[in-house]
């Protein structure tokens, strides 16, 4: 069981940037937050329908550009933390406090309608599988331009065209992308994930074990990408390792 903890500034050098150089209930009144915060997670609590308390009373901060470290053992309740900061499962308890792009604060915890879905666009994962996280029957340009679409943000020549642009962001050649996910290694596919979930320009990534199913030399190169895409975009991370 994940329990509580304010996240340690020793864990993955925590709140540094990468750098060689991490049924709804409204059960209490907002919690103001402070104007230097990206996210202001306060007592976060999970409980599975059978009984099973996943998350504890979880507290953390993350600021602009900055990279929260969260480590703990398997099945401590780290990726479903991660989940739950970003609604695929619904945290009945605590606030998840988020600074939007233009500096409204929303408490995802219990957003509904258009304001979950446009924090959705804000927060964005990268998951720890780079082959089960991506569709087998769809080409690698489907993939990618699937958050572009559902934004309606692009279409026709433009999304082809943004498409390109992100792949070769992340190191990856354009001219592959009518290619499908098995024509690539597993650090290429992880470059793919990588190019999904920065096609809406987020502000926070959630990264799950991203680099954990690749080998030493890939991990590096996967970290590489994912300092210059912060420097770059001034992204902010939570990275879940094990």
């Amino acid at each position: 069981m994940l329990r509580r903890t304010t996240i340690p500034a020793c864990w993955i050098g925590s709140v540094v940037k990468l750098e060689k150089k991490a049924e709804i209930r409204v059960d209490r009144e907002p919690v103001e937050m402070a104007p230097d915060l990206l996210l202001d997670v306060r007592n976060l609590g999970l409980t599975f329908p059978s009984g099973l308390k996943a998350v504890n009373d979880i507290s953390l901060t993350v600021s602009p550009g900055e990279t929260l470290g969260v480590v703990g053992e398997s099945g401590s309740g780290k990726t479903t933390m991660g989940r739950c900061l970003l609604r695929v499962y619904d945290a009945q308890e605590g606030v998840i406090n988020f600074r939007r792009a233009d500096g409204s604060v929303v408490d995802v915890r219990t957003a509904q309608g258009e304001d979950l879905r446009s924090v959705r666009r804000e927060i964005r994962m990268i998951f720890q599988d780079p082959v089960g996280s991506l569709n087998p029957r769809k080409t690698v340009a489907d993939i990618i331009a699937e958050p572009l679409k559902l934004a309606r943000l692009a279409k026709g020549k433009e999304l082809d065209e943004r498409v390109a642009a992100l792949m070769e962001q992340v190191g990856l050649d354009p001219a592959w992308r009518e290619r499908y996910p098995h024509a690539f290694s597993g650090g290429q596919r992880q470059r793919i994930g990588s190019a999904r979930a920065i096609a809406v320009k987020p502000r926070l990534i959630i990264a799950d074990e991203a680099t954990s199913a690749l080998d030493v030399s890939l991990r590096s190169q996967m970290l590489d990408l994912m300092m210059k895409l912060q420097d770059e975009m001034g992204l902010s991370y939570i990275f879940i390792s094990p």
